[in-house]
């Protein structure tokens, strides 16, 4: 049997249209603009939907169609360090070129983007079978 496997990001928060990534305390709803998206998404109707415990991640998965998704930690948000809360032009005033570093070696020193998050998301798939 094959599995198919749809992974949908989120739709469209505030902090998303100022182009901000997420501080690890931030838990931000869908815009207006973000709950259109969500009703507009055609998803198989028998799909099993997982997501994150975030509020735009339910409210996503509710508004396409899955209002009884499965909520899992493992697929929380990735941890973005000091890059938290700050959009590229405020971390590069703040840290010039090391911004530009991070992102090259797919991780700034603090944060759990790159090789941490691959490694969770990897942990993570081992739990699904086609069966």
């Amino acid at each position: 049997m094959t599995l198919t496997l749809y992974l949908v990001r989120h739709a469209p928060t505030a902090p998303n249209a100022e182009r901000r990534y997420p501080r690890a305390d931030e838990d931000a709803p869908l815009s207006p603009t973000g709950r259109a998206v969500a009703a507009g998404l055609r998803l198989p109707s028998h799909a099993l939907a997982l997501t994150s415990p975030s509020l735009r991640a339910r409210q996503t998965a509710e508004l396409a169609g899955f209002p009884d998704a499965v909520s899992t930690s493992a697929l929380c948000e990735a941890q973005f360090g000091v890059m938290g809360g700050r959009t590229w032009a405020e971390l590069e005033a703040q840290f010039g070129d090391a911004p530009r570093g991070w992102i090259d070696a797919l991780g700034e020193p603090t944060s759990e983007t790159g090789p941490p998050g691959a490694r969770r998301a990897m942990n993570f798939m081992p739990g699904f079978n086609a069966g």
